[in-house]
């Protein structure tokens, strides 16, 4: 039998990666090492008149040099640190009433959680996701987006698919955009 010798050049980067549609009142999960496309996505939101909460492992004054668009978000930090603006990573009920209180007083808020596996090692896993539940039911009331980065490697399947049922999971790799912007992308694409 001959042999095929064949070689297929595929180069992603040349084709253009399709775009993600983000819409209000819905929870998504970023896959991403790091968090750099999830505050991308939440610093987007802002500037599109969403009023801002950042629940994060990032020291808020740090948060805050490294993307000053966030001074205005209001921001919590995920620790066990004595802080006026921390919240201790067992405290799911408070990190919860935060997110409650935040979006009944801002019915069209971004929210991040960054921080879920710090959240699993320390309540548990269930706990985070429970806490996912909480915050996509209360999201899903309102003109909300809720967003947190997470890298799926760190998972096992059986975590992956209890996460995916929860929140749409999304790839930092793709450009993410608001759905309404969709209607416009579609437009200019006839157009050319």
């Amino acid at each position: 039998m001959p042999k095929i010798n064949k070689k297929i050049n595929i180069n992603p980067e040349s084709k253009k990666p399709e775009k993600q549609y983000i819409n209000q009142g819905f929870s998504y999960i970023i896959n991403e090492k790091g968090t750099r496309t999830s505050f991308e996505t939440l610093a987007m939101l802002h500037h599109e008149g969403f009023a801002t909460l950042a629940i994060t492992r990032l020291n808020p004054k740090l948060l805050v040099q490294e993307m000053p668009e966030l001074k205005h978000a209001k921001i919590y930090w995920l620790t066990t640190l004595e802080d006026e603006t921390a919240i201790g990573p067992t405290d799911i009920e408070g990190i919860y009433n935060i997110v409650d209180k935040f979006v009944s007083d801002n019915p069209r808020s971004a929210i991040i959680l960054e921080g879920l596996s710090y959240l699993a090692i320390n309540a548990s896993f269930s706990q985070a996701i429970l806490l996912i539940q909480y915050i996509k039911d209360r999201v899903s009331t309102s003109e909300s987006i809720f967003v947190a980065p997470l890298n799926k490697s760190a998972l096992s399947k059986k975590e992956i698919e209890q996460i995916s049922e929860e929140a749409t999971v999304l790839e930092s790799s793709r450009e993410i955009m608001l759905e309404i912007y969709k209607h416009d992308e579609d437009y200019l694409e006839e157009e050319s």
